[in-house]
């Protein structure tokens, strides 16, 4: 049973999957240096011959790698934690309550957003269980909702509550879906 005016989070296994979201673009770099870091381990040798007698701008273009080959862990363990960082303020700043004639969700941390959407507008509510997430137990829950421009300028709208627990978002649903009928 979810309470009346009582402000709720995503969970801490959001948090988890929030900062695994955010890393799959630093996974690419980290892919990218692991390539370049490979060539150069492998190939070192011979482009140190080669660089030597190049000019001035390759030379410069070798030291450069050679700081990649040394130092490019580092840089990619900085990218993970910027990244992962990112995901925590995020994180703290999604709640949501039901009201006794609304449901409310709240983003943002320096810059708050409410959005207040009428039960009667609700149209469907909808569990989305993607793969990775439900293996942390956490889903994403879809309200739809449909009227007079209530939640944007928009008539038709989509609010998602990204990374939900699972029984929170089923208990939710089945609230709203009660709340709706009556």
């Amino acid at each position: 049973m979810i309470s009346e005016d009582v402000a709720y989070r995503v969970g801490p296994k959001a948090l988890a999957i929030m900062v695994i979201s955010k890393l799959k673009y630093p996974a690419y770099g980290i892919v990218i240096m692991t390539a370049i870091t490979l060539t150069l381990f492998f190939a070192h040798d011979g482009l140190a011959s080669w660089f030597s007698g190049a000019s001035p701008f390759l030379q410069e273009a070798a030291r450069i790698l050679y700081l990649i080959e040394q130092y490019g862990w580092v840089f990619a363990g900085l990218l993970i934690v910027c990244f992962g960082l990112t995901a925590f303020p995020e994180y703290m700043g999604l709640s949501f309550r039901l009201g006794e004639q609304a449901f409310f969700v709240r983003s943002g941390i320096l810059t708050h957003s409410e959005i207040t959407i009428p039960y009667r507008h609700i149209q469907t509510i909808t569990i989305v269980e993607h793969a990775g997430a439900s293996l942390f137990g956490v889903c994403s829950l879809v309200v739809a909702t449909s009227g007079q421009g209530t939640v944007s300028t928009d008539r038709n709208q989509e609010i998602l509550l990204p990374y939900v627990h699972t029984s929170l978002a089923r208990a939710l649903q089945n609230e709203l879906l009660q709340r709706i009928s009556s």
